[in-house]
């Protein structure tokens, strides 16, 4: 493409950018609350702005201590983005109100605009680099605007807008870790693709920890792919594991500080606290007898699943099931009453250890459970938050309904027509987000939140899948382009 093209195509972009953000920015409101875990973020934000502690037990309701504790129970990078906005408070209003912006974020209208608006900077960035994903991919200009349309009408992400939560960043940095790692495998600038890769996987983990154990699987990767050439004497290049290797390190750099920060601070080398408290949570499921796993399936059924769970099935069975009971498995173990907290108090040793001592005593159960958790996270939730999601036009929310059940599906199925009829090179894309599929299913209990951060690379698969399939049926089957072909 000449430059000139290129410069069209940006425009094209920039300009699709423009008409979209003021729309998201509409429907940003300051008479929302935030729910349970943003609220427990926007604690400890505010913690560090006002106490200089980032405290994740800052209290949300009664009187202000007089100093924080340090924590890391969840992630940092939005903490730290909003901390910087509420300490900025143009309009005195944190001054004036303290804690009470956030219970009541009517009485400080601006504070809580602008805390919001980092989600709408995430989600504008998110339409440009699906734009120039696409485009990049397919060459194809006008191709790519239909997509970006796609995510900029997304009741998913608009409705993150108006809200605290954190999935919006996920999704953009998850976007421009595959872009970025796809472009190290096959542009002509592998390095400077690699270092940026490594950047958003760095800042990916910031926002959701999980993505840390991708990171160490890299590393696993990477040193398979540098010794079989030194053990099988010269049988493959060292290049793709060196670029590897480069990814993890830049991702690693990223997170380093807030790493280092942990150990000193807390004694903790992890990115967030909650590691423990997921695996035990998940541990628990594999308590259920086998005769609950029709009921099961049955529950994580999206949408409808409870529902379905009090009309077919006895109140014992919807105890042991429905979240909201005190005796179900999640609530048992939110309130250290599970198997893995028993064991834990039990041997002094850690949650972690417990519930993966748990696991190992029911490997059958856990092996046989995650097929149910992915059924459970392939329809994310229709929106964030509803109070936006009613502001949008019917027929733009119908729309939305139709995506939200098939994009997870779309993702799946794309990515095994990439490893079984090409172009393969295409799997280098969709790598994170089946990891992030089959570590949710495997080891959390996968709730369809933990499936948003996907929106955005499984549009942009979507998109390129539905392209190579418009280009079979036009033409006879092509042997596959070189790498470097990018498209």
């Amino acid at each position: 493409m000449t430059s000139i093209g290129v410069s069209r195509a940006l425009g094209v972009l920039l300009l699709s950018v423009i008409v979209a953000a003021p729309w998201s920015w509409w429907l940003i409101s300051d008479d929302q609350a935030p729910t349970r875990d943003r609220r427990q973020t926007l604690s400890a934000a505010y913690s560090l702005a006002t106490h200089g502690v980032l405290d994740y037990g800052f209290p949300q309701h009664g009187p202000e201590p007089a100093q924080g504790v340090s924590g890391n129970r969840r992630e940092p990078l939005y903490p730290l983005l909003w901390a910087a906005i509420i300490a900025w408070d143009p309009a005195g209003e944190v001054r004036a109100h303290g804690w009470q912006c956030f219970q009541q974020p009517h009485r400080c209208p601006t504070v809580a605009r602008l805390t919001k608006a980092v989600n709408w900077v995430f989600q504008s960035a998110l339409v440009l680099a699906v734009g120039a994903g696409v485009w990049w991919l397919t060459g194809r200009r006008w191709y790519a605007v239909s997509w970006m349309l796609v995510v900029a009408g997304s009741a998913l992400l608009l409705s993150g807008v108006d809200s605290w939560e954190t999935e919006t960043g996920a999704n953009l940095f998850l976007l421009l870790h595959a872009l970025f790692l796809y472009a190290a495998f096959s542009s002509q600038r592998p390095k400077l693709a690699a270092v940026l890769s490594g950047i958003a996987l760095g800042l990916l983990i910031l926002v959701k920890a999980v993505f840390y154990y991708l990171l160490i699987l890299y590393l696993l990767v990477a040193a398979v792919l540098l010794l079989r050439p030194l053990v099988l004497r010269g049988s493959g290049a060292l290049w793709p594991g060196a670029r590897l290797f480069f990814v993890a390190l830049c991702a690693a750099l990223v997170i380093g500080p807030w790493m280092v920060r942990n150990l000193v601070v807390l004694g903790d080398w992890s990115v967030s606290g909650r590691g423990g408290r997921v695996l035990a949570i998940r541990s628990e499921y594999t308590t259920m007898a086998w005769g609950d796993f029709p009921a099961a399936f049955t529950f994580f059924t999206p949408d409808r699943g409870t529902w379905l769970l009090h009309e077919r099935y006895d109140p014992e069975t919807v105890a042991r099931l429905d979240r909201r009971s005190l005796d179900s498995f999640y609530r048992r173990s939110q309130k250290q009453r599970g198997a893995a907290d028993r064991l834990a108090r039990e041997q002094g040793i850690s949650l972690t250890r417990a519930a993966l001592l748990v696991i190992a005593g029911n490997l059958d159960k856990q092996v046989a459970l995650t097929p149910l958790f992915v059924y459970r996270g392939s329809a994310p939730p229709r929106y964030l938050s509803v109070d936006a999601y009613k502001h949008l036009p019917k027929p733009l929310r119908r729309l939305n309904e139709f995506f939200q059940r098939w994009w997870i599906p779309a993702l799946l199925l794309a990515s095994g027509w990439f490893a079984l009829w090409g172009p393969r090179r295409y799997l280098i894309l969709v790598a994170p987000a089946l990891f992030s599929i089959a570590f949710h299913a495997f080891l959390t209990h996968y709730i369809q939140r933990y499936a948003t951060p996907l929106y955005g690379i499984s549009v942009l698969v979507a998109a390129v899948f539905l392209f190579q399939l418009a280009g079979l049926i036009r033409r006879p089957p092509q042997p596959e382009d070189s790498p470097a072909s990018g498209h």
